[in-house]
Order: C-alpha cells, then sequence, then structure tokens
C-alpha cells in the first residue's frame, strides 16, 4: 500500500510518484559537529534546495535543469548521474515548484 498525501500534511519526498520534478525546502547536509578545539564544523552539503530533481524510484534521484516552454510546459534535462537516498531521507521535506527562480 502506498502512502497518500493530505494537504495538511508536509509534502514528504515519499509522497512524490516516479518522474515527478522537484525541489527540497531546505538544503540537505550531512550533520555538523564539534571538532576538538570545540569549534562548530558545518556539516557537507549534499542536496541543494536550488536545485531541481526528478524521482526516478524510491529511493534514487537524480538532479535535472528545468525551463517554461510555452505557457506552463515544463521541460527538463538531466544534469548530473543519479544518486541513492540514505535511510531516512525520502522522509525529507520537498515542494512540486521547479519553475526556474
Amino acid at each position: 500500500m502506498t502512502a497518500s498525501y493530505h494537504h495538511t500534511q508536509q509534502l514528504r519526498l515519499k509522497h512524490l510518484k516516479n518522474g515527478e520534478l522537484f525541489r527540497f525546502t531546505d538544503d540537505v547536509r550531512v550533520p555538523g559537529f564539534t571538532n576538538f578545539h570545540g569549534e562548530f564544523v558545518q556539516g557537507e552539503l549534499l542536496y541543494p534546495a536550488n536545485v531541481s530533481y526528478k524521482k526516478i524510484s524510491t529511493r534514487r534521484i537524480q538532479p535535472v535543469e528545468c525551463w517554461i516552454s510555452g505557457d506552463v510546459n515544463i521541460c527538463h534535462k538531466t544534469i548530473g548521474q543519479p544518486v541513492t537516498l540514505k535511510a531516512g531521507q525520502s522522509q525529507l521535506a520537498v515542494h512540486t515548484n521547479v519553475t526556474p527562480f
């Protein structure tokens, strides 16, 4: 049974169907840590919020470049290799507004 999206919930990556375009609501980073000097080190950026992605399968996404063709047609082309999501990353918040900024 697949999960369904209700408008009162935050749209999550797991709610999208294969082939849908999306953007993450916030930058996705590796968790930060405190080094031995006591300074906080920011985690590495995994998925920037200003890049559009296409959901390929349940655990795979691919970065794409999007543009508007005509009135409302959104076209895209791949700009990177598909990546496999880690455990729990299908719960990340997304939005489907993929039109260029």
